[in-house]
């Protein structure tokens, strides 16, 4: 008897079937705690069906979940593009936007969210973050009410009613939220994460190290976790602790730059300047691969019109691309009719927190006797990238003098 041919329609049927099976079990792990796994059947959803919106927006939460804003931020804007009226779809970009730090594109992805669905819970949730994010406190606990209001059972709402609070250094009120975040969905390593956080915050070192050490468990290769665990550890006494959970975090995840600056800062402050000169350098190395994973070319358009005074002095131009993130870029002169106009561009390159550079530059300057050779240069980008009076690199010249420190500009403060 012959086989009987299966038709377009039978193929597109069982295509379906294994695409909502897999929506499915992305859902059953992201409940269970499982978050890359369930990003895993996600990406498998997407590759079945990649016009279908659902599994790129809920891969997108997970993957702010996991750190990876970058990755989710494409895949929330693709679910937007394919289904630009969903509003769970622009709630979640509205998220990824607000940890990218485009806060102002944040509001107004949610705001029309809530155009589509006036009550959309997770849009007044997020909406509570991103007001907590830029510090307009009134209209954080507005939209943090209404959504508590909506649904007060969504563990997104409590925890962010718990950020507000915590931003507000209220640490009590936010224990209050974050725990019930964590009670109404026990297996999210996110909210261990946050409510270690705000007990660290408060000085609360045993409660935070529990929850750390929850979050590590829900999510082992999660690199922030071993962090903020080995500064705990650390801020309470212990640095042996810290030192091995910060090495744990390094084995986790290679590429997570603050663990590798915490863990030279511990060995520096506790006077093991060998180790401390083996990692600084790894943690400003990992800073600039970090950066230039989200980054390439940037042009800044400098318009200024105005008094500069009877002097063309030089003006500081810094580019804050993040919250409590920014870059100097250098220093512009004023044209002779007192207008400026000018393009600055930054080249694929990126420096690491200032203190790395100081500190590893200060480091040979301890030795006995001290290398100069190895810390001017050091302390020379430091300078380079911040030359106010109060960098600390100041001081390694004392030690280290060198006809090769760069001149430091000319304050320009207005006259009231």
């Amino acid at each position: 008897m012959p086989t009987a041919t299966r038709d377009a329609d039978s193929f597109a049927n069982e295509g379906d079937g294994l695409f909502y099976d897999d929506i499915s079990t992305g859902d059953i792990f992201f409940a269970e705690g499982r978050v890359l796994k369930a990003i895993s059947v996600y990406q498998q959803a997407i590759d079945l069906n990649p016009n279908n919106d659902l599994p790129y927006s809920r891969q997108a939460q997970l993957l702010v979940y996991h750190g990876a804003i970058g990755q989710a931020l494409i895949q929330a804007e693709k679910a937007v593009l394919l289904n630009p009226t969903n509003p769970d779809n622009l709630a979640t970009y509205c998220w990824a936007l607000d940890w990218e730090g485009h806060y102002g594109k944040a509001l107004q992805t949610c705001q029309c969210a809530l155009e589509f669905e006036p009550n959309h819970v997770l849009s007044y949730a997020y909406l509570t973050e991103i007001y907590t994010d830029i510090s307009i406190w009134d209209k954080a606990t507005e939209m943090g009410e209404m959504a508590l209001s909506l649904d007060p059972n969504h563990p997104d709402v409590q925890h962010n009613m718990g950020y507000l609070f915590q931003r507000q250094a209220q640490y009590e009120q936010a224990t209050e939220h974050y725990e019930q975040a964590i009670s109404l969905k026990p297996n999210q390593a996110w909210y261990y994460q946050s409510a270690g956080r705000n007990y660290f915050l408060w000085g609360k070192y045993d409660e935070a190290i529990k929850r750390f050490r929850r979050a590590i468990r829900l999510a082992p290769v999660n690199a922030l976790n071993y962090d903020r665990l080995g500064w705990t550890y650390y801020s309470d006494g212990d640095p042996f602790r810290a030192i091995d959970a910060l090495e744990q975090g390094i084995q986790a995840d290679p590429y997570y730059a603050r663990t590798w600056g915490r863990l030279a800062t511990i060995y520096f402050q506790r006077q093991n300047y060998e180790q401390a000169i083996n990692i600084f350098p790894k943690a400003i190395a990992v800073s600039e691969y970090e950066f230039l994973s989200k980054v390439r070319n940037i042009e800044i358009t400098i318009q200024i019109q105005g008094k500069f005074g009877t002097e063309r002095l030089p003006i500081l131009v810094q580019l804050n691309y993040q919250h409590n993130k920014s870059e100097i870029v250098g220093y512009v002169i004023p044209h002779k009719s007192k207008r400026l106009n000018t393009v600055i561009a930054i080249p694929d390159k990126n420096r690491a927190p200032l203190e790395y550079y100081y500190t590893l530059g200060l480091v040979y300057t301890y030795l006995n006797p001290p290398e100069c050779e190895s810390a001017i240069p050091w302390l020379i980008k430091a300078v380079n990238k911040e030359p106010a009076a109060y960098n600390p690199a100041w001081h390694g010249f004392n030690t280290c003098p060198t006809n090769d420190i760069p001149l430091t500009p000319t304050a320009t403060i207005e006259e009231p």
